[in-house]
């Protein structure tokens, strides 16, 4: 079946195939204060959809108009519908922030059907005080997700932690209970991390990776190496996934000699690390002649002495950040 076209005044769009509901009526009409914030609460909507200047009902695709090269319109009701047309997926190759979208859109309509009527999303009327418990439990759970900026798409997962909590612990325990940053950053850096540190370890030994280095410093002048791995999770994965892999504390020296014997010491010893060895595709890092130099004092090229194949690669965020600082210095003047 063909796909339908809608007719619009700006263009006539193709609209694509529909496989989900798009957008309830109950969120018309917009205005442009509102369309804003709608857009604004999604990164990709934000960066793929342009608003168009006293319309309140229509938005334009940058990615279609762009390779279509003409204004690109699509209705607000069809967002959903447009984000899982095929041409717009073939232009955008980041199906997890589609996804994302989608549950956003998702989240949208469930909150205008909510603010329209309970019943049609099954939700009890408040005849009684515990259902008004949970309409003041609700209101103050998406108030929460809003507020700290958290994705709607980790409400369920929310949920269920909240409801597990609630059935492991009496009343008494979960009042008295206290934590603070010093003790999450003792139980992550001495039980939790180790732990998943070694489930990491272990896939980067049945599959080839690529890794990523680079130095950084957290409060109180503690400097670290911060080492991510990329890999495909799956052999039928078409998607890299990436997983820090730890963040060593540097202490003292930082030569390239000493961030090479932690590497190893971390990747490449023993048996494992022959089969790391052996996986390894390259190293993505910074410009820092620590990490790269043309003699043989760097991590990188000491790393090249024992992995010949390894490409190495100057991360490009680094090479932009450096591009942008020289231009500045040339071209602006200095205050």
């Amino acid at each position: 079946m063909p796909p339908k076209k809608v007719k619009n005044k700006n263009k006539v769009i193709n609209s694509g195939s529909i496989q989900n509901p798009t957008l309830p009526e109950t969120l018309e009409p917009f205005n442009q204060v509102q369309l804003i914030d709608f857009l604004r609460f999604n990164e990709y909507l934000l960066s793929s959809f342009r608003i168009i200047e006293n319309e309140t009902t229509i938005l334009q695709c940058a990615a279609c108009s762009g390779f279509q090269k003409r204004k690109y319109i699509v209705p607000i009701l069809e967002l959903g519908m447009h984000l899982q047309g095929k041409s717009h997926q073939k232009l955008n190759h980041s199906p997890d922030l589609i996804n994302d979208a989608l549950e956003y859109i998702d989240s949208a309509k469930l909150n205008a059907r909510y603010a329209q009527t309970s019943t049609e999303i099954n939700f009890d009327p408040p005849t009684s005080q515990e259902n008004n418990d949970q309409y003041q439990c609700r209101f103050e759970f998406t108030n929460f997700i809003i507020q700290n900026n958290l994705p709607f798409n980790l409400t369920d997962k929310l949920n269920k932690f909240i409801n597990d909590v609630a059935h492991k612990y009496t009343r008494t325990e979960l009042s008295s209970f206290k934590i603070d940053r010093k003790c999450i950053s003792e139980i992550a850096g001495n039980f939790i991390s180790p732990y998943f540190q070694e489930i990491y370890l272990n896939i980067l030994k049945k599959t080839p990776f690529s890794l990523s280095l680079d130095e950084g410093s957290l409060k109180g002048n503690i400097e670290y190496l911060a080492i991510n791995a990329r890999y495909l999770p799956s052999s039928t994965s078409l998607l890299t996934t990436t997983k820090l892999i730890s963040l060593i504390q540097l202490e003292g020296s930082k030569t390239g000699e000493t961030l090479y014997k932690l590497l190893v010491s971390l990747l490449f010893t023993g048996e494992d690390g022959e089969l790391r060895k052996n996986n390894c595709l390259g190293i993505c890092t910074d410009g820092a002649s620590n990490m790269i130099s043309t003699g043989t004092a760097s991590l990188t090229s000491r790393l090249l002495e024992i992995m010949p194949n390894l490409v190495i690669i100057h991360d490009f965020s680094h090479v932009f950040n450096l591009i942008l600082k020289d231009c500045i210095n040339q071209h602006f003047p200095k205050a």
